[in-house]
């Protein structure tokens, strides 16, 4: 999985969680693959749901993007980690 940090929880609903990925689009290029560890080979590969619960006790789903990884073929999912 590839983990990204921030001060704001993205995490809380989809909305929010697109607004993050469509702004890291332009940054997947730079950012290594986990596995591998080649630059550049990042694209997007559709999304997986997951379930969280909130702040509030309330469980959400997201949809999580997926990315894959054209010189190893990992395939694994962006998600936040809050600082």
């Amino acid at each position: 999985m590839l983990y990204f940090y921030t001060t704001d929880n993205v995490t809380q609903n989809q909305e929010a969680y697109n607004t993050f990925i469509e702004s890291f689009i332009p940054l997947l290029a730079s950012v290594p693959c986990p596995k591998c560890g080649m630059i550049g080979l990042l694209i997007l590969y559709g999304t997986h749901p997951r379930n969280f619960i909130n702040e509030d006790m309330v469980r959400i789903e997201l949809l999580i993007q997926r990315v894959h990884c054209k010189g190893c073929v990992l395939i694994t999912k962006l998600f936040e980690y809050e600082s």
